[in-house]
This record gives C-alpha cells, sequence and structure tokens, in this order.
C-alpha cells in the first residue's frame, strides 16, 4: 500500500496536467499574438513570406479605414457640438444686448426726468429772484444786482 501511494505521488493529478496543458496552450497563443503585434507595427519583418506580408498589408488597411472612419465621426460630433454653442452663445449675447438697450433707454429717460425737474426748479428759482428785484429790493437801481441775484451772489459790495 506504501508502494502504491509513492507510485500516485510521483505522477500528477489530471487537473494539474489540465492545468499545464492549459497553461502551455495560453503561453504559445500569448507568443502569436505578440508576434502579431510586433509585425503590425512594422517589427520583426524578416521571417514573414509575401503571401504574410499581403496579408498583414490588408489587416492594417482595414485597421486604417475604421480609424479614419472613426475619427471622421468624432470630428463630425464636434463640429456640431459647437454650432450648437455657437447658437446659444448668439442667442445669449442678443439676449444681454437687449438688456442693455432697455437700461440706456431707462438711464436717458431718469436724466430727462431729472433735467425737467431741475429745470422747473431753475425756473420757480428765477421767478422768486425775479420777483424779489421788483417787490422791495433795495439794490433795485443798481445794474449789477439782477445778475448777482440769479447767480446767488450777494449785493453788498457791488456797484
Amino acid at each position: 500500500m506504501h508502494f502504491e501511494n509513492l507510485k500516485a505521488a510521483k505522477q500528477p493529478s489530471l487537473d494539474l496536467q489540465l492545468e499545464n496543458g492549459s497553461f502551455k496552450m495560453l503561453s504559445k497563443q500569448v507568443a502569436e499574438v505578440t508576434r502579431q503585434l510586433r509585425n503590425m507595427r512594422g517589427e520583426d519583418l524578416h521571417g514573414l513570406t509575401i503571401e504574410d506580408l499581403q496579408n498583414l498589408e490588408k489587416t492594417l488597411e482595414t485597421g486604417l479605414s475604421q480609424v479614419i472612419k472613426r475619427k471622421g465621426e468624432l470630428i463630425i460630433w464636434q463640429i456640431n457640438e459647437l454650432l450648437k454653442k455657437r447658437c446659444e452663445l448668439t442667442e445669449e449675447n442678443t439676449r444681454l444686448r437687449y438688456q442693455v438697450v432697455e437700461i440706456s433707454r431707462l438711464e436717458k429717460q431718469q436724466v430727462i426726468a431729472d433735467r425737467g425737474n431741475a429745470f422747473q426748479e431753475d425756473r420757480e428759482s428765477s421767478e422768486s429772484a425775479t420777483i424779489l428785484t421788483h417787490f422791495g429790493n433795495p439794490a433795485k437801481n443798481n445794474d449789477s444786482s439782477g445778475a448777482s441775484l440769479k447767480l446767488g451772489l450777494s449785493c453788498a459790495g457791488w456797484k
């Protein structure tokens, strides 16, 4: 019985044999894919036949056409996104210009209203000065008195 245990211990288990077989197969696949990748990069071409080189060229042309197609799609997408953004910015610009015009219009109305009020106050002040000149102003006979009253200057000391 001990002899059979030693004999069984020397032989790898079935699971281990399958794992070794899978490992060898995967290693071969990795080596092949690595060689193909080097060939696609233009490396290690010395051992290839004309047929291998033609197949490699077709593969590269197909891949390149796929890359160019995808690149074109991305460029078109980016152009469309930029056009959308341009439209949004144009709309915002128009809205802001309208706001500036509206604010300017309101400010002009305010300035006109303020000038109207100032004019009304000046007119009332001038009327008051004229009334004072005609009624009881002691400097009534002085030629400069009218000018001094309108300017708000004192009549004393002026001749």
